[in-house]
């Protein structure tokens, strides 16, 4: 699904000041109600609500290089996870890259966003709850689904 872009400052430092947030290894995942939702709604195409998404890679990550590969990585595993489950709408939702973030494989760091997006309450599909067996990571997987979320204690 196409969600809306966060360019705006204010929107950034409002979600990360009033939001609720999950870090992990690779991620910090900040969420806010978006209160414009209805207003963009009618502006929509198809008048629907979206999310609105900003990701966010510090110089601490290292060079435009590094950078630009931990926003691609951030973007692709969101993608990849919208596709498998539904999420939450009418969202503002900040990514910020963490640690070894553009070192990472994709499998990694969709596991890590999985898992936050399921803590912060963004997915819909109760179907995707985890178990506490189905909550261990799986060694040397390369595909992700939803039984692959980890637990709180493997991801911090």
């Amino acid at each position: 699904m196409k969600y809306g872009v966060i360019k705006e400052n204010h929107l950034f430092v409002k979600t990360y000041e009033r939001g609720k947030r999950v870090m992990t290894a690779r991620l910090g995942v900040f969420l806010l109600t978006d209160k414009q939702a209805r207003r963009l709604q009618k502006a929509h195409p198809r008048h629907e609500i979206t999310n609105r998404v900003g990701i966010s890679v510090g110089k601490k990550q290292g060079g435009a290089v590094q950078r630009n590969r931990a926003k691609r990585l951030i973007r692709e595993a969101l993608r990849q996870v919208e596709k498998e489950h539904t999420l939450v709408k009418g969202k503002l939702l900040v990514l910020n890259a963490r640690g070894d973030c553009a070192k990472a494989s994709l499998a990694e760091v969709k596991k890590d966003l999985l898992y936050a997006l399921f803590k912060l309450g963004m997915i819909a599909d109760t179907a995707a709850k985890p178990t506490a067996a189905q909550a261990k990571p799986v060694a040397g997987a390369a595909d992700v689904s939803s039984a692959d979320i980890p637990s709180e204690e493997a991801v911090l």
